[in-house]
């Protein structure tokens, strides 16, 4: 008998939930488990070399086993994975290829797709846009909330043109801390309206191109100072600010009638939600994280917030849940407190390796089997699967389905919305005595940052506009001494010093020039540029300070810049153009353009031992020129 004969589909006309529940009892026990899977193709090794790091751009027939054996679910690709839009296009088809599960569900094909900091596509092929912090910042500066909208159609038109169906964005976390070392820029801001109505209107552009998107990371990752890639994060808020801030997005969007198909788990712990205490692989209790606690995905989640969709775990592999949990009681935990699918939750890199992913259905399956995962509700978390994809037409039609040509990637109108976007979010923060726009095209101006590609963008655009630019990175920095850096510093007029921190650090501060000439150790890229800035400043050199990631550096360095402009996104030039903002920089630097872009956050001084002090800079900030 074959697949699709074990399946009959359900008359044309029979509402979308019926042809759902009709494949729904055709699935095997394995098979509903297996679409419950979302797994990853990272590398790709011989068999007597498990450990390789060689990145995976081709389809093989030990893949398209493994995912077939197990009626896998679906699959993410990384930047690792897409070395050109035609090499994508041709590991995406493969992929789409795969026989289909009952007949007709196809695969969930899934890529991390924010812009920014965390894109996935060819950077010097595809567009990139700023991020969201400086989307944010655009809008308020008085731009239009349908710029996030029509950011959401390029960012899913262009992966769409490869072949994916899911976008891992937008990032709903409202940043309440500056300290965050994981999403700051990534988020659109700190105050809960600006999150929730520029992820929505992204959300709505990305479903316009037939993108599901996935609301991330749900409770809330905003208030971390730790990187759930590393480590296992603490929310100490109240369970008032909770629905106040966090959950707030969520709900705004649930409530509305605009919820998404989709929200991602955060891999944090959040005590005010739930202090629920759950083992270790060593046998230690500790409070359950959010991506297993069923009190935050069940209770609250669904029930609370009434949430009907499809829920995703974060990456499984990360350091929060591997770091503490073995491979299969993460998965079984993870479905124990009511979450739809395990994302990345086994890693094989060879196709002796496959056998493990058949070893993990295993484990479930027998967890179900002896019930410690309720049968009644895994039926459900598949129905919600199945209905998403039968709605996004993700079924075997799907690989036959046309697209979009590839050349609509980077292509002029896109590009044409990347830059005014980019060209809104650039903001003034502080200009003391007109420091800003620079007046004299014949100053040397001196560019120090922390990374090549950084100051070979900002020279780059400098030249492109007839100005002399000298050139040093922060290798150059580390590498050359103090003393060249000091006659670079003394051959010009004007210094430039650019800043890509995540978050702030009072230890900056307490780092002058006299520690180089002494010879004491000075551990960061930002302390070095204080130090540079330091000596500039001492010499009557006009000092700018860019801040190109986090705009909360801009108090690590007010007491003794010039002016201080904000990008909040740090890529530059490396055998081609890898972000837009830098160039956007260097124009309002030499009042080509006005500066419109306003802080989607507030930006607190230093207090003792880093902690935020009275506010500096509020949400709204910036100026323009006379």
């Amino acid at each position: 008998m074959t697949q699709a004969s074990r399946f009959p589909l359900a008359p044309s006309d029979t509402d979308l939930d019926t042809r759902a529940r009709c494949l729904l009892e055709g699935l095997t026990l394995r098979e509903k488990i297996g679409q419950k899977l979302l797994v990853a193709f990272r590398y790709w090794c011989p068999d007597d070399q498990p450990a390789c790091t060689l990145s995976t751009t081709r389809f093989n027939s030990a893949m398209g086993d493994a995912l077939r054996n197990n009626a896998i679910g679906g699959v993410i690709l990384f930047g690792n994975n897409l070395s050109s839009l035609e090499q994508g296009r041709t590991l995406l088809d493969d992929l789409r290829a795969v026989p289909p599960v009952a007949g007709e569900l196809g695969l969930l094909l899934g890529v991390d797709e924010e812009g920014g900091a965390v894109f996935r596509l060819p950077r010097r092929a595809a567009t990139v846009f700023p991020g969201n912090m400086a989307l944010a910042a655009a809008w308020h500066g008085g731009g239009d909330e349908r710029m996030a909208y029509d950011q959401g159609v390029v960012l899913a038109a262009e992966i769409a043109a490869l072949g994916f169906n899911l976008n891992f964005a937008p990032v709903v976390d409202v940043n309440s801390n500056p300290f965050n070392p994981v999403i700051n820029v990534r988020a659109f801001g700190d105050d809960v309206r600006t999150v929730s109505l520029l992820a929505r209107r992204m959300m709505q552009g990305m479903a316009a191109q037939g993108v599901i998107a996935a609301y991330k990371h749900f409770p809330g990752h905003g208030d971390t100072e730790t990187d759930s890639h590393i480590g296992l994060p603490v929310v100490n808020k109240s369970r008032e600010d909770a629905w106040a801030i966090d959950l707030a997005p969520y709900r705004l969007a649930i409530e509305a009638g605009e919820a998404p198909e989709m929200v991602m788990t955060a891999h944090i712990q959040y005590p005010a939600l739930d202090s629920t205490l759950v083992q270790t692989r060593t046998g230690e209790p500790i409070i359950a994280p959010a991506t297993m606690s069923r009190k935050i995905q069940h209770n609250i989640l669904r029930g609370e917030l009434g949430f009907q969709g499809v829920s995703i775990t974060d990456a499984m592999d990360m350091k929060a849940i591997a770091g503490f949990f073995g491979q299969a009681d993460a998965v079984i935990k993870a479905f124990q407190a009511d979450v739809d699918i395990a994302l990345m939750p086994i890693e094989f890199r060879t196709a002796r390796q496959a056998g493990l992913l058949s070893g993990l259905v295993d484990q479930v399956v027998a967890a179900v089997e002896a019930g410690d995962i309720d049968r009644q509700e895994l039926d459900q978390s598949v129905l919600r699967i199945v209905r998403m994809k039968l709605r996004n037409g993700i079924t075997a039609e799907q690989g036959a389905r046309p697209r979009p040509e590839l050349n609509i990637i980077g292509s002029p109108a896109h590009r044409a919305l990347e830059q005014r976007i980019t060209a809104q979010s650039i903001t003034l923060i502080r200009n003391q005595c007109a420091a800003l726009p620079l007046k004299n095209q014949c100053a040397r101006i001196l560019i120090l940052t922390p990374r090549n590609e950084q100051a070979e963008a900002l020279r780059r655009r400098f030249e492109e506009a007839g100005y002399p630019a000298l050139l040093l990175t922060g290798k150059a920095l580390r590498g050359v001494g103090w003393v060249e850096i000091k006659r670079a510093i003394n051959a010009a007029e004007t210094v430039i010093l650019g800043t890509s921190s995540i978050g702030v650090s009072a230890v900056v501060r307490n780092a002058h020039a006299d520690q180089l000439l002494s010879g004491a150790t000075v551990q960061s890229s930002l302390q070095w540029l204080r130090c540079a800035m330091e000596y500039a400043t001492s010499r009557g050199k006009l000092a700018i300070h860019l801040t190109m990631n986090s705009p909360y550096d801009v108090v690590e360095f007010d007491d003794i810049a010039g002016a201080t402009l904000a990008t909040y996104s740090s890529r530059g030039y490396d055998r081609g153009l890898l972000g837009p903002a830098l160039p956007a920089a260097v124009d309002v630097m030499l009042g080509r353009s006005v500066p419109v872009g306003r802080l989607p956050v507030d930006i607190f001084a230093l207090a003792d031992g880093s902690q935020p002090g009275a506010l500096r800079y509020p949400r709204g900030t910036g100026l323009g020129y006379p």
